[in-house]
């Protein structure tokens, strides 16, 4: 390229770049005012299908905490029964039970 093109070109691009010289088109679109109201359009309303929502459950009251009991010591629930004292002397001799149907109140019972 001769220099003189290149001379051109740098020129065109310096012109281009510097504002006020390179405004031949609006920098952004604006749209431009309406002449009359047009009412907006209408737009049926988007169907949603319902989805399965949970009845809504009231959570439980919060109560306050119950004081912290003063340790009392419970009484025993079971007595234990007095020990007998030891066996002093001779014990009884062996005595047989008699046949049954003779002890007393019942009636003797016959043997055949």
């Amino acid at each position: 390229m001769s220099p003189l093109y290149m001379l051109l070109a740098f020129l065109g691009m310096v012109v281009l770049t510097i504002p006020a010289l390179g405004t031949d088109f609006p920098p952004y679109y604006t749209k431009p005012p309406p002449k009359y109201y047009k009412p907006p359009k209408y737009k049926p309303p988007y169907y949603k299908p319902p989805y399965y929502k949970p009845p809504y459950k009231k959570p439980p009251p919060k109560y306050s905490k119950p004081p912290v009991p003063i340790y009392k010591p419970k009484p025993p629930t079971y007595k234990r029964p007095p020990t007998l004292p030891p066996i002093v002397g001779k014990p009884k001799p062996y005595k047989p039970y008699p046949p049954y149907g003779h002890y007393p109140g019942h009636p003797p019972v016959e043997v055949p």
